[in-house]
């Protein structure tokens, strides 16, 4: 069986990440010995690259490893960046705890997903004191690419497509309050996007018309690596 099929089935929320406390449906014992996890099947049926003895946390749209000898750690963001925060509050722990000597490599294959999430999480990365790698598994969409983008060093498998484009919300209420809304996801929105023209990610033109058109650029991994090749982090 797929590891990524067991997601349903198993929580596994090891004492050196579990900070935090949750409620008890999303916080579900074992159904199986962890020794059950660990199968060689399982493992060479497995489409991501996750070593059995280096599993730290699985939940349902994150997987953190850790290698004790070289002290790096890896976590993969696989799916819709969720609304739940619960969801990455292991990770954002993580993020904080690692010092100037730690690594950290992130895998992403995500359509995008919750705003409010994904900023959480940029600012965690961006906070890091640990060198942080993104590297895009196969796509990187939406709020998939932002997240990318926010690495020390990106990377790209041969393949892999990222996707850019404007904040896509909703908001309810009175006229004034609506009208500040707008105008503080329009701040976010040229906030990120101005960091991906700093980094050479986007140019100054693709961010304004994004912001003011809409547009929507899909990049294949042949421009993209192009583009971070020529980028300070890449050096």
């Amino acid at each position: 069986m797929n590891i990524l099929n067991k997601l349903d089935k198993i929580d596994l929320n090891f004492e050196i990440y579990n900070n935090f406390d949750s409620e008890a449906e999303e916080n579900k014992p074992l159904e199986k010995p962890i020794d059950d996890l660990n199968d060689k099947d399982d493992l060479n049926n497995s489409n991501i690259p996750v070593n059995e003895n280096d599993v730290i946390n699985i939940s349902r749209s994150v997987i953190l490893t850790k290698n004790i000898i070289n002290n790096t750690h890896v976590c993969y963001l696989l799916g819709e960046i969720v609304y739940n925060i619960k969801e990455y509050i292991i990770l954002f722990n993580l993020l904080d705890s690692l010092g100037k000597t730690d690594k950290i490599s992130i895998y992403i294959d995500s359509y995008g997903g919750s705003v409010d999430s994904g900023l959480l999480l940029c600012s965690a990365i961006k906070r890091c004191k640990a060198e942080v790698t993104t590297c895009i598994l196969g796509v990187g969409f939406s709020m998939g690419s932002m997240i990318w983008s926010y690495g020390d060093k990106l990377e790209l498998l041969p393949g892999a497509m990222t996707m850019f484009h404007n904040i896509s919300s909703g908001f309810f209420g009175y006229i004034g309050n609506i009208k500040k809304e707008v105008e503080h996801i329009n701040e976010i929105g040229n906030m990120m996007l101005q960091g991906c023209v700093d980094k050479g990610i986007l140019t100054l033109e693709e961010k304004n018309s994004i912001l003011e058109t809409n547009k929507e650029y899909f990049f294949p991994y042949d421009v993209m690596i192009e583009r971070i090749l020529k980028t300070p982090e890449a050096d």
